[in-house]
């Protein structure tokens, strides 16, 4: 549309009534007929030239596009990672916590019914079995919680 419009107004300063025409010549010398044709060639060439501007320009953004897609490609990739892995761990987790409270259940259910016919010695077996779970159950609590802090402390020194 845009070389439609300039091709118009070409045209009409070119037949602005001086009486040139086609190989007549004007006062400074020059052709008509080689104005008209460099105008046209100028007027052909800037759709070109702006197109060519535009394809470095949309070529630039996809590079952009391209590198901010690989990022965060990457970064999902790390997410799933993660999430991976905090998965396997808490499964872990849950495991090592379930026996010495599986010890501590099964211990305090056998002193609820047998009690009275439980001697002495064995009822204190199952409460040194109840504290044995309860302290083996810190221990792994410890050990959860001294590795989430030191997880934290690495991925603040990382981002930091």
């Amino acid at each position: 549309m845009r070389l439609l419009t300039n091709l118009f107004e070409f045209f009409a300063e070119t037949g602005s009534g001086d009486g040139a025409g086609p190989g007549s010549r004007k006062q400074n010398g020059t052709n008509p007929a080689n104005m008209m044709n460099d105008k046209l060639d100028l007027l052909i060439m800037e759709p070109c030239i702006s197109t060519e501007k535009n394809h470095e320009i949309s070529l630039e953004r996809i590079d952009q596009l391209e590198m901010e897609n690989t990022l965060l490609h990457g970064l999902l990739q790390k997410q799933v990672d993660l999430n991976q892995s905090k998965t396997d761990f808490l499964a872990k987790v849950s495991h090592e916590l379930r026996s010495p409270l599986t010890n501590v259940q099964l211990s305090a259910s056998l002193i609820e019914h047998y009690y009275e016919r439980m001697d002495r010695n064995k009822i204190f077996g199952h409460i040194t079995k109840i504290k044995d779970a309860v302290s083996d159950f810190v221990v792994i609590l410890n050990n959860y919680l001294l590795t989430e802090e030191s997880k934290k402390a690495d991925e603040d020194q990382s981002t930091g």
